[in-house]
Parts: C-alpha cells; structure tokens; sequence
C-alpha cells in the first residue's frame, strides 16, 4: 500500500493520534494527494473515533471519501461508505 493516501478534493482525511495521545484531527481535504493538515484553515481536534467520524461526515462532499491515516505506521485506509453513512445517522457504527 502507498505510504500517500490518494486524496482528492472533496475527500475527509482523518489523522490517527500518535501515542500518547488521545485526538484525533479531522478535515476537509484541499489538495489532491493531501496526507496532513500544514497550512490547512479549518481543522477539527475530538476525542474520540466516533465523534471524529462524525466530523468527517459533516465535512464529507456527495462524492467523496473518509480516509484515515495511521501516524505512527505511516499507513493509510479508506473508511467503508456504509460505515460512515450508518455513523452519521445514529452517531455508533452499526453492527452489520
């Protein structure tokens, strides 16, 4: 797997904490290949992954993707769409 998500605008990119830390950073994607938010307006600092998926549904254009990029490994997934919309309208994954 590339090191690089393949971002593009439109898509929300959320950063998995380093440990010790507990947040987790999520924004918009603004930048084809975007794997970090230097330079970035508008970032939103949670929590939890609940409410960081959360985040990035609000964010999320009709058309675009969640990805999530691990810092400690330097690895990267796409969350699934049915994930994302399920957390969206009940605010917990669904058990499917």
């Amino acid at each position: 797997m590339a090191k690089t998500p393949p971002t593009d605008i439109g898509d929300v990119l959320i950063l998995l904490p380093r440990e010790p830390v507990t947040t987790f950073a999520v924004g918009a994607v603004v930048r084809e290949g975007q794997a970090d938010f230097h330079q970035a307006d508008e970032v939103a600092h949670v929590a939890t992954i609940i409410l960081a998926v959360q985040a990035a549904t609000v964010l999320l254009r009709p058309t675009g993707r969640i990805y999530l990029m691990d810092l400690d490994a330097g690895e990267w997934s796409e969350l699934p769409a049915g994930l994302a919309s399920a957390t969206r309208v009940t605010g917990q994954p669904s058990a499917r």
